[in-house]
């Protein structure tokens, strides 16, 4: 919450030409801890929330609630679209080409950190 309000005061208050290198530098880092904490809480609540669901169901081996370090873990890499996302539309514009190798990239990093 407190990289969002400072996100929010970084976008009211100064222009990139403005802060300089070093405040696009915090903007970026800003965005990907406020994304990170997002997307941690989003997956360990989706996760406890489907092992419930599922819990009637007969299975051989139930679904188990994601542990919070699994759940940062993948956010890390997750975390990282947004940022990326916003560091290629500042270069040009996006498109499916960038759009895809960014799906890849995280498809891989989450592959990883699933098989450790």
């Amino acid at each position: 919450m407190i990289s969002a309000m400072l996100v929010a005061v970084l976008l009211v208050v100064t222009t990139p030409s403005e802060v300089g290198p070093f405040g696009v530098l915090a903007f970026f880092v800003l965005i990907y801890l406020f994304s990170l904490g997002v997307c941690t809480g989003f997956m360990r609540m989706f996760s406890i929330l489907l092992s419930k669901v599922t819990k009637g169901f007969v299975m051989a081996r139930p679904i188990q609630p994601m542990s919070i370090k699994k759940a940062y873990y993948m956010s890390t890499v997750i975390s990282l679209a947004p940022v990326l996302i916003l560091a290629m539309q500042s270069f040009g514009s996006i498109g499916f080409l960038e759009l895809g190798l960014i799906a890849l990239f995280i498809a891989i990093g989450c592959f990883l950190i699933s098989k450790r």
